[in-house]
């Protein structure tokens, strides 16, 4: 009998590893996540038509930018006024540099700088409960493992006004397993040419007063931004420093005529000139070390330096007399507000495989934060003579120090179904002092518990239920002894350091569901608010011999905010429409109602609230031809509110169309046309007084087209 053969030894193989390339989608992190949440993907920012991180966000569920319709700076989240909105970039608040509110002014930011915006509806203990209309949370885009990047040209023109560039270059890679760079340098010049008409009339319909206003203010923009990554087994180091500014150049003239005064008189001119700088400087360091499979801790430490300086503004005035319109005076303003900013956050999470599967987050959070603001105004009459208006308010300093702990436990009942509860205490001291003897020192700890739950009895279904507790501290200039003159509503502005924050019980109700090409999203919300903030006339003032209303910001009263908050998407060529292969459609409607108890008895929605927002978006690509299409639409209803005294401002509903193309030349290069407002919408508000008497106000912004070259390699 024949022996059977030896076996041959077979060779060793290395393992294959396959490496995803494909990012996860908001959505598909938004099922699995027990916070309420929404917001826009890479993929989504890229396109939709923008020259700055502002105009793709106005087409997010639920959110409004107050100001020109061209002008998206001040985010208005879930409609509320802007001081009640809050943004984070890579888990840390940015200071504004001389903002009047705690929002940072999103125009600012370049789009491609972000490979995600995502909107916390309803924060749970690990997110600072500062922002009760919600947290706008940006995370910057990752180094590639291999070198490639993006570089971009665009050249165009604002309402027929020249030169309008848009211009970056994006690029990074990995030379080393253990080392990572990444660079972003941004530049933006829009002419931004914008037209005011203002009518006062009289409780009998008279025309009272016109003015006309035409404003040419270039803007210059540039953003810079690295991140170095040094990876190691156990985890990441990244440092990020950032740079930010933004010149601005004003120049506008208006004409105004008033009705009631002698035809040989009633003619004025104002011809204005400003030049301001908004500027940001820092870095963010983060780490995030596993100490174990089942451990890890993340931490982040930040300075940021922010300044808004005004070198000068100069007013010139004419006024008619005998049909000649002669010099009447002259006023300069000047100022430099200045914010520092030091962050440190620190959280340990903990996977704990029990019985009851468990996810344990903890950490602690410290800041310090400071406001330098010095301010300056004189007058001249027509002979010369200077009146000083500056006073000891003008000038004023803020610092606060601010401490947190959290707690949150996410146990996992079945597999479907999971409870977060949680804990955040704050603790915050504020010192406000003004140029003289002013003083006010405060101090406040707040114990905001949540509760968040998460069932997903099948893959494609997920319910989000969300409580929480959050306060909405005063803006720094609310807060400071300052004075503000206000010309163009003949209004003055003062602080008050003795207001309160804001606070809110919330509750959120979510639905989401996915299946192949379909996603499907509803919202409904409430909000009980304690302690309103809002801006109260006071009385009037004298300024130079004129009376102007003195407004001041105050704890006007206790209200309440609901909504409903929808959104869809459906991507034809998951389906299998083979000839509908590379065509999207999304939508997404906000529906919203408030109401705010002065009081003085009074009551109304919050200010600058809109009750309607929708947003409709077509998306095709034909892969074929290299060919992107894109159009979106953006709907805001009529809304109106009453102020405390009674007096009723409205604004009328506006629809924005922007459209976009892209056409691919060659390996990695596109060509690219944009328009934005393509209808070249106008925005109206319209106030009411208590007498009767009413004013009617439109902005014109003009529409922008944008073409050049997209290089990615």
């Amino acid at each position: 009998m024949q022996s059977a053969p030896a076996e041959e030894a077979l060779p060793t193989l290395s393992p294959v590893v396959v490496e995803a390339t494909k990012q996860e989608t908001i959505e598909a992190r938004r099922m699995d996540s027990p916070v309420p949440m929404v917001g826009l993907g890479g993929d989504e920012l890229e396109s939709i038509p923008a020259l700055q991180l502002g105009d793709a966000l106005k087409y997010a569920p639920g959110i409004y930018f107050s100001g020109n319709i061209n002008e998206n700076d001040d985010l208005q989240l879930r409609g509320m006024p802007k001081g009640y909105s809050r943004t984070q970039i890579s888990g840390v608040s940015i200071p504004e540099g001389g903002g009047e509110s705690r929002e940072f002014q999103l125009n600012r930011l370049p789009t491609g700088l972000f490979k995600e915006a995502k909107i916390i509806r309803n924060p749970t203990a690990e997110y600072e409960s500062d922002g009760i209309a919600g947290r706008l949370e940006l995370e910057t885009i990752d180094i590639p493992k291999s070198f490639s990047g993006d570089l971009r040209l665009g050249y165009g023109g604002r309402n027929r006004e020249t030169p309008l560039w848009d211009a970056s270059v994006v690029a990074g890679g990995r030379p080393a397993e253990w080392f990572g760079l990444l660079g972003a340098f941004t530049y933006g010049l829009d002419p931004t040419l914008k037209v005011k008409n203002t009518f006062d009339y009289a409780a009998n319909g008279d025309l009272e007063k016109g003015s006309v206003r035409h404003e040419d203010t270039p803007v210059e923009t540039y953003a810079a931004f690295l991140d170095a990554g040094f990876f190691y087994e156990g985890g990441e180091i990244h440092i990020k420093p950032l740079y930010l500014r933004r010149e601005i150049e004003k120049r506008s003239q208006k004409r105004g005529i008033d009705y009631t005064k002698a035809v040989e008189k009633n003619e004025s001119f104002d011809d204005d000139a400003e030049d301001r700088r908004e500027q940001t400087q820092g870095a963010t360091a983060t780490s995030v070390h596993h100490w174990a499979p089942d451990a890890r801790q993340e931490s982040l430490l930040a300075y940021y330096k922010s300044f808004e300086m005004m070198p000068r503004s100069s007013t010139d005035s004419f006024k008619e007399s005998g049909g000649v319109l002669e010099y009447d005076g002259n006023s300069l303003e000047d100022y430099y507000k200045e914010d520092e900013t030091l962050d440190f956050q620190t959280k340990t999470i903990l996977d704990i495989p029990t019985a009851l599967r468990q996810q344990v987050r903890f950490g602690i959070a410290a800041r310090t934060k400071t406001r330098d603001s010095d301010h300056h105004l004189r007058e001249f009459d027509d002979a010369g003579a200077v009146t000083d208006l500056t006073t000891a308010a003008d000038r004023y300093r803020i610092r606060e120090d601010y401490v947190a702990g959290f707690v949150q436990d996410q146990v996992w009942l079945t597999d479907e179904f999971s409870l977060l509860p949680g804990l955040r205490a704050e603790y915050l001291e504020m010192d406000a002092r003004d140029g003289g003897s002013l003083n006010s020192s405060r101090s406040m700890t707040d114990w905001n518990p949540t509760l968040h739950a998460l069932y997903q009895p099948v893959k494609e279904l997920a319910v989000h239920l969300g409580l929480s507790r959050t306060v909405n501290r005063p803006q720094f200039d609310q807060l400071s002894p300052y004075r503000r003159i206000n010309d163009d509503d003949e209004r003055v502005e003062i602080g008050n350091p003795d207001l309160d924050p804001a606070r809110s019980w919330n509750v959120d109700l979510g639905v989401d569901f996915k299946k192949g090409p379909l996603f499907l999203g509803a919202n409904v919300f409430y909000k009980k608010i304690s302690d309103v903030i809002q801006e109260d006339r006071a009385g009037t003032t004298l300024v130079g011999g004129n009376s102007y209303d003195l407004y001041q910001s105050r704890n006007v009263g206790d209200g309440w905010l609901k909504g409903v908050e929808l959104d869809e998407r459906f991507r034809f060529g998951e389906a299998g429409v083979a000839w509908l292969d590379g065509l999207e459609l999304w939508s997404n409607q906000s529906v919203y109602s408030s109401r705010v108890k002065y009081e003085n008895g009074r009551s109304s929605p919050f200010e600058e609230q809109p009750e309607f927002i929708a947003n409709i978006g077509v998306d095709y690509e034909i892969e074929k031809t290299g060919t992107r299409l894109s159009v979106s639409g953006n709907f805001v209803g009529d809304f109106d509110w009453s102020e405390s005294d009674g007096t009723n401002i409205g604004y009328l509903s506006e629809w924005i169309v922007n459209l976009g193309a892209r056409q691919k030349l060659g390996a990695g290069v596109e060509a690219f046309v944009e328009v934005i407002n393509l209808f070249d919408e106008q925005r109206f508000e319209t106030e009411r007084k208590t007498n009767g008497d009413f004013r009617h106000e439109d902005i014109t912004g003009g529409r922008t087209i944008l073409a050049g070259l997209d290089y990615r390699f």
